[in-house]
């Protein structure tokens, strides 16, 4: 979990609370789910949750305890106004989206700064994925050279002044020469160019680069430019809106708002939109989930010290407002978790059971247990892989199903989940073909695809068999004795599948319902992938089949 280092004073200044003593000051910590320790007399340790990124700074700390000691409950109203400055967005197809936002009036000294880095690092390494899903720049807004904007793509032989740096660079030396460069020049760099932020004809970030010396924060920085980059758009304005209502916390701070045009005709907003969601919380619900039922005015006080907001209440129904900064509420069981660590778990009353219970495995993993056995017995090696996989997975589409491909994948070889488990089985023959032959394994998990508009989700155990020479027979009667070891007497029909060969591939049936597909692998197939040995593979649906063995 994230570990933060903040300065106690100054957290006792935001709460306006001089007297507060280190236990209860831990006490409330931990009620925030954060573990908390003293490293000197100005220093205090605090590990976090990383579903609260709001918690990351001195100041979303600061909020949070303000509403559970009851100083100040309920929704916080940030305080804005409209800027004046204006930011033209280009095409910038590596990272298309950017939001802009400005704080004025904050307070930061030596301390202030190192938290406000500190601050912009975490939210790169939990929320940005290091930087490849969301990226932050901070600027001083005094040194900004206009109020005019523009975010585009620029050529890698223009010039820029890198932070940390009085010399004017090229692009491509910022990239190749610089340790932030090394470290993230590659993530949005495309065909020569790379996005950046300029005013008045500088540049003054280079996203997710590295900032300009231009804007340099120094200690005695009041007024901040914030931008946020990104390649999903929800979560880079989500990220702003978080930036910038935790930063109004300072007394006296304010908000101003960007204009931002889009390139498209209809793309026009003012950042930052501190959007705020609705969300009904049932009373029975909450009672259900914690196993008591808090009366109405408890629920409504945890809510209000959780500095949510009330809408509507009706008969066993309150309809709750979640602030902007809250990135982690997205359904009612969040909310009963805020209410339950409001309300305090050392105030829920325990009961002993009423009834006495045995527990059991389910039909499913009990199942895969006598599965794996009869496996193991016929000479299988069992794998597990990941459910993500490559664009291979797009040999494996069926004729009317379509693999899903993943919004923003980790890496291009987990760009798709599998829409079955022979090509992960693949993959793994394909990096132990220096392995002795025959090369007998199988793996028992999930697989996902789409047909006609719906996810389908499975539970499959697929086989493969590598070795010198193969036949279809070997494939089958490995099969078959898998099958009729636990009991399930099945027959094969002649099928036809574009990753096996035709007519060496067959349907496997039992009791007259379809169970599973077995081949001989196309060479089309192993080609692609590299495997220079024939495999035979198979696949049974393991829902029918535990179903079956039930029986």
């Amino acid at each position: 979990m994230p570990v933060i280092y903040i300065n106690i004073q100054k957290l006792k200044k935001l709460i306006e609370k001089e007297s507060l003593s280190e236990d209860d000051l831990n006490e409330i910590l931990f009620s925030l789910k954060s573990e908390s320790k003293k490293i000197d007399e100005a220093t205090l340790e605090v590990e976090v949750n990383s579903d609260r990124p709001d918690l990351f700074s001195v100041e979303g700390i600061a909020r949070a305890i303000k509403g559970l000691t009851r100083k100040e409950m309920g929704l916080f109203e940030p305080k804005v106004k409209d800027s004046g400055f204006q930011a033209v967005i280009g095409e910038v197809p590596s990272r298309p989206y950017i939001a802009f936002g400005i704080i004025k009036g904050i307070e930061l000294g030596e301390e202030g700064l190192k938290e406000l880095i500190q601050f912009q690092e975490k939210l790169h390494v939990t929320v940005g994925r290091n930087r490849k899903k969301v990226a932050i720049g901070i600027h001083d807004l005094r040194k900004v050279p206009s109020t005019n904007l523009t975010y585009s793509m620029v050529s890698l032989d223009r010039e820029m002044k890198p932070l940390g740096d009085d010399k004017y660079m090229k692009i491509k030396d910022v990239l190749s020469n610089t340790q932030q460069g090394k470290s993230y020049g590659d993530i949005s760099v495309l065909g020569g160019a790379h996005p950046a932020i300029l005013s008045d004809g500088e540049i003054i970030s280079l996203p997710p680069v590295i900032n300009s010396e231009i804007t340099r924060l120094e200690p005695n920085t009041k007024d901040l430019l914030i931008d946020v980059t990104g390649t999903e758009k929800t979560t880079v304005l989500k990220t702003l809106d978080l930036l910038c209502s935790v930063l109004n916390e300072h007394a006296g701070s304010l908000i101003e708002r960007v204009e931002v045009i889009g390139p498209g005709s209809n793309d026009y907003r003012k950042d930052p939109q501190l959007g705020r969601t609705k969300i009904r919380l049932n009373e029975n619900y909450i009672g259900k989930i914690l196993g008591f039922e808090p009366s109405h005015e408890d629920i409504i006080e945890s809510l209000l010290r959780m500095r949510f907001g009330l809408s509507e209440e009706q008969k066993g129904e309150i309809e709750v407002i979640v602030p902007e900064y809250r990135l982690d509420i997205l359904h009612q069981i969040d909310l009963v978790e805020d209410v339950a660590m409001a309300y305090g778990y050392n105030r829920i009353p325990i009961k002993n059971p009423t009834f006495h219970t045995e527990g059991s495995l389910l039909n499913y993993t009990l199942s895969g247990k006598i599965a794996r056995l009869i496996l193991l017995g016929l000479g299988f090696q069992e794998v597990s892989s990941f459910t993500m996989v490559g664009e291979e997975a797009k040999m494996f589409e069926g004729e009317n199903d379509r693999v899903i491909k993943i919004k923003n994948p980790i890496s291009e070889s987990m760009s798709f989940l599998r829409p079955n488990n022979i090509v992960s089985l693949l993959l793994v023959l394909r990096e132990n073909q220096h392995v002795e032959l025959p090369l007998k394994i199988f793996e028992m998990s999930d697989c996902a695809f789409e047909r006609n508009g719906r996810v389908i989700q499975k539970k499959t155990i697929a086989l493969a068999l590598m070795k010198d020479e193969l036949s279809f027979e070997e494939i089958q009667a490995l099969v078959h004795s898998f099958l009729s070891s636990i009991g399930i007497n099945v027959k094969y029909r002649r099928d036809e599948s574009k990753y096996f060969i035709s007519g060496r591939t067959a349907r496997v049936i039992a009791n007259e319902i379809p169970i599973g597909i077995l081949g001989e692998v196309h060479p089309h197939v192993l080609t692609s992938l590299g495997i220079k040995y024939p495999v035979g593979a198979a696949e049974i649906d393991m829902d029918i089949l535990s179903k079956m063995i039930k029986k």
